[in-house]
């Protein structure tokens, strides 16, 4: 797993407990303000604080990237090799700290795009993360085959 797919996975573990990052919405409800103050007032200093803005919550959203892409590269247990071994039971997940068993009803939640598969065993168990472009597609479509038999697997671009 990659920062990049390990952020990715982050964004739907965070969807899926529920947590909206409101950030984007809040800009555009300033933003529309800031607007509207302007044409009322017909004072363009307004402009500059709206650029402000804008620039303050693309730095927020960069550094969220940036802050989870850091936890990905200084633990040892996220950005180890991990193995995905599949029984008729459920899915083990290994790496070199941990070894986690989860039944196939246990299984919180699977999503499927068209360039990664993500699967999070558990509510609070961390999230895994397959890229469809390491693994050979026999091995990729008899996991997917197993996921889709036992879980309900989301589909889509997010």
């Amino acid at each position: 797993m990659t920062a990049d797919e390990f952020y990715e996975g982050w964004k739907y573990k965070l969807k899926k407990n529920n947590y909206k990052n409101r950030t984007p919405l809040i800009a555009i409800i300033l933003i529309v303000l800031m607007i509207a103050l302007i044409v009322l007032t017909k004072n363009i200093l307004y402009l500059g604080y709206m650029l402000l803005l804008i620039a303050l919550v693309v730095f927020i959203m960069l550094s969220n990237k940036k802050a989870v892409k850091r936890q990905f590269f200084s633990s040892p247990t996220i950005a180890g090799e991990t193995t995905l071994c599949t029984y008729g039971e459920g899915l083990e997940i290994i790496n070199s700290y941990q070894k986690i068993f989860v039944p196939w009803q246990s299984i919180f939640s699977v999503k499927e795009t068209e360039k990664l598969l993500i699967i999070m065993p558990t509510y609070r168990t961390g999230v895994f993360v397959i890229s469809k472009e390491r693994y050979s597609s026999n091995e990729l479509n008899e996991i997917i085959s197993l996921l889709k038999q036992n879980n309900k697997v989301e589909e889509g671009k997010r």
